[in-house]
Order: structure tokens, then sequence, then C-alpha cells
């Protein structure tokens, strides 16, 4: 089997100061309207979570490309709604689920929900993972292999603060935001970025390692930033 941006542990252990150093790093630089909350922060996966990915739950078959991808609670609570359903329910071990399904990992109790997320890619018998935390997201693939995590906790505009996705991998992922959309530049390398999401801006930090393409829906323009860097699109 071929398989493409998998989170071993050696891996994993090149990043374990990197969820230290993310939240130091976001406060630092990340100013308002676009400043991540505290307890969004605090929930960023540890080393000893990360590498437990790859052990969660139990055997529970293939992703399919563009039909279904294998969920795993890593850490915290983690909720997962499907297209045909009202409500969220809690996600344990590791579950197949269909694409168009929605994922809430912000967590309780100031600790956010990780979650792995294993899709396959356009290549026969490939997958790609990663992990994802902090938000709530709906999870969607295109026939390519592009694996997108669309923000969906609402905003109320104006007046609203601010909602928030942190993700760990590599291979064909992207996260999008309202005005703009982050995906990983290359297949082979973790790459740790956060999309922050207010009404006024989308702001993307790339922290420790890796490339993220930044697709700026408000100036129809794509932008690369390397780590650490950060890109706010809109005011």
């Amino acid at each position: 089997m071929n398989t493409t941006g998998q989170l071993d542990g050696t891996a994993v252990r090149r990043l374990g100061l990197g969820a230290v150093l993310l939240v130091s790093w976001l406060v630092a630089t990340t100013a308002t309207p676009v400043r991540a909350a505290p307890h969004q922060l605090r929930g960023a996966p540890q080393a000893s979570s990360l590498g437990s990915a790859s052990q969660q739950g139990r055997a529970v078959g293939q992703p399919v490309l563009a039909r279904t991808a294998i969920l795993t609670a890593v850490s915290g609570i983690v909720l997962v709604k499907l297209p045909t359903s009202a409500r969220f329910t809690p996600l344990t071990g590791s579950t197949a689920i269909p694409f168009g399904s929605s994922v809430d990992a912000i967590g309780q109790g100031g600790v956010n929900g990780v979650v792995r997320v294993t899709t396959a890619t356009a290549t026969s018998g490939g997958t790609q993972s990663g992990l994802f935390y902090g938000g709530r997201f709906r999870l969607t693939q295109s026939p390519s292999g592009v694996t997108t995590m669309a923000l969906t906790m609402p905003l109320r505009c104006p007046s609203s603060t601010a909602r928030f996705l942190g993700a760990i991998a590599s291979g064909r992922f992207t996260t999008k935001g309202r005005l703009a959309a982050a995906s990983v530049v290359g297949t082979t390398r973790l790459t740790h970025w956060v999309t922050v999401d207010t009404c006024q801006a989308t702001a993307i930090n790339v922290a420790i390692a890796g490339s993220i393409r930044v697709d700026d829906f408000t100036q129809h323009r794509v932008v690369v930033v390397h780590a650490p860097g950060r890109y706010v699109a809109g005011t």
C-alpha cells in the first residue's frame, strides 16, 4: 500500500516542541481582530497525543476516494454529525464516515478535541492523514484527492469573536475560512498551521515547519507562506 503523509512516530517527534512554540508564537503575532481565544490555543496537540494517533481505535477498513474518510478520536471530546443527521454524536475510536459530515473538535473545559482524519489519495491504495483540533468543520473531498475542512462554527457578525481550526498534516489537505483557504504545499512534509476566522478577516498562521498556499478570495490571488509566517485576507 502506498501511504502519503502518515503521522508516524518519527515525524511526530520532529514537531514535539512545535505545539508548545505555536501557542507563544500565535499570541505574539496574531493581533485583533484575528486573535484566537486562549482556550483554543491551550488545546494544541502535544507530542504524547500525536504519537498515539496511529494506535487509537480499531481497524475499520480503508477510506474510499470522495466517498468516505476514517476519523479517529485522538484526545478530548470529538463530535460528528452525518449528512443525514440533525445532531452531533460523540466519536470514539476509529469510524468510517461519509463526506459531507460535520466534525466538532472544539472540546470542553478549555481543552480542544483532536481528531485524526485519514482519506484516500488519487493513487490507487494510497492514503493521507492529518490531525485537526479546536474547531468545527465540514469535511469534503474532490475526486483528485484534495480533502477540505471548511470552518462552520457560526459567526454572529458584526460582534462575533473568532472561530479557529488548527492542523498538523501533509498531503492534499485544505482548511477553508470565509475569506481565504490554506492548502499544504507538497505531500511529504508535515506542516503545522492555524486558520483564524472573523467577520472582517481570515488569518493563516504557519508555524514551525512547512509551507502553505493561501488562496485569498478577496484579492483573487495565491500566496505561498513559509514557516514561520502569517497571511491575513480582508481588513
